[in-house]
């Protein structure tokens, strides 16, 4: 509702949410009241009473534009903000699979070393692996734990060939250490830990 003077022009609002939406109230509890020409009604929230303050019509519309600034304001701020915390997910994320790969590689390459004692002897081989092969549980399981971090963070990440290389590669040894085939489970984790390291390195360089 609007009133106007010679010198500004008023516009009543709603003294609950701000709003210029204002009309009078001619409802039957108002008029039961005995209100019927005082009582006005805010049509943004519905809030009714006689007391709705009138504002020069120039000072709403900058309160209006300060709102509209602030609320862009906010609202770059708050994707700002997303950004920056996302940025930082991701560089932790990064660190702690390429912490993953360098370990897998160091690992692949400690275990190939092993490879020469086997055309030496079998029996040194099968010490010498026996020993170097202490910490594969751990890795096996650390590359557990990365693929499923990868699987469930739905990252479009190429570091997963690594874990997936690593598992399947000690299930199939595990297979053939079953069946008594020694040197078939010998022979797979070559080329396992030959993959992973060619891989690992590879990731290392280009990412």
């Amino acid at each position: 509702m609007k009133r106007t003077t010679k010198k500004e022009q008023y516009v009543m609002i709603c003294p609950k949410c701000g709003s210029a939406d204002i009309s009078s109230d001619f409802s039957s509890q108002s008029y039961g009241q005995g209100s019927f020409f005082n009582e006005h009604k805010c049509n943004s929230c519905s809030y009714k009473g006689e007391l709705f303050p009138e504002v020069p019509i120039s000072k709403l519309k900058k309160n209006k534009q300060t709102k509209n600034s602030k609320t862009h304001k906010g609202k770059k701020s708050s994707i700002k903000r997303k950004k920056i915390i996302k940025q930082e997910d991701n560089k932790i994320e990064n660190k702690f699979i390429k912490t993953y790969t360098i370990i897998i590689v160091i690992f692949g390459l400690v275990m190939l070393l092993t490879v020469p004692s086997f055309f030496l002897n079998s029996s040194i081989y099968s010490t010498v692996r026996l020993y170097a092969s202490l910490p594969e549980p751990i890795i096996i399981l650390l590359s557990i734990i990365v693929l499923i971090y990868i699987l469930i963070k739905k990252l479009n990440n190429i570091f997963i060939i690594l874990p997936i290389i690593d598992i399947i590669g000690a299930i199939i040894s595990m297979s053939f250490i079953t069946l008594k085939l020694g040197v078939a489970s010998y022979l797979i984790d070559g080329i396992k830990y030959l993959l992973v390291v060619i891989f690992g390195i590879y990731l290392l360089k280009t990412k």
